[in-house]
């Protein structure tokens, strides 16, 4: 990783900045010693990322959340992601470039329970894919569509999923 990222040429426009929202879904199990996945809480996830790319891949960072009201049910991610451009199609105005990509990290998870099951707290490791397509629009900044699934190492939790929109500045 770190030899990548130093060999990556971090010049003008290779560098990005962006924000990411959507749909996101957790699949808990609050049931305790049962031992099935009795929870699901879905809601919109927000993100921010920090990431480097060239015409073949990128790496970035991203930190997301989602709030779920409706089902007591919070996470915080924190990733490390790296995608591999299938194809980079450039046209005068941008660049066309569906990828795939790997993804770990930790994940906070918080079920505030309520009277028929307990409450959970825990921290855990994370890893996926995702999927996406990005279109470059303008010189500075191109927009970002992603499915991510991610597992969870962890006795409360079994996936993570999101479909995502972001928009990247590149500087």
């Amino acid at each position: 990783l770190g030899n990548s990222l130093y060999a990556m040429d971090l010049s003008e426009g290779n560098r990005f900045l962006g924000l990411e929202i959507g749909q996101g879904t957790i699949q808990g199990n609050t049931a305790g010693v049962n031992g099935f996945y009795n929870h699901e809480g879905e809601d919109m996830e927000i993100g921010i990322r920090l990431g480097a790319q060239n015409e073949d891949w990128r790496a970035m960072l991203v930190f997301s959340f989602l709030s779920s009201k409706e089902d007591n049910q919070d996470y915080e991610k924190g990733l490390l992601e790296f995608d591999y451009y299938i194809l980079t199609t450039d046209f005068d105005t941008g660049y066309f470039r569906p990828y795939i990509g790997l993804n770990a990290g930790w994940m906070g998870y918080e079920s505030k329970g309520d009277t028929t099951v307990p409450a959970i707290s825990e921290g855990s490791f994370i890893y996926g894919g995702q999927a996406g397509i990005i279109v470059g629009l303008m010189d500075t900044f191109d927009i970002d569509l992603m499915y991510r699934y991610s597992l969870v190492n962890s006795d409360a939790i079994s996936d993570s999923q999101s479909f995502l929109i972001g928009i990247n500045y590149l500087y």
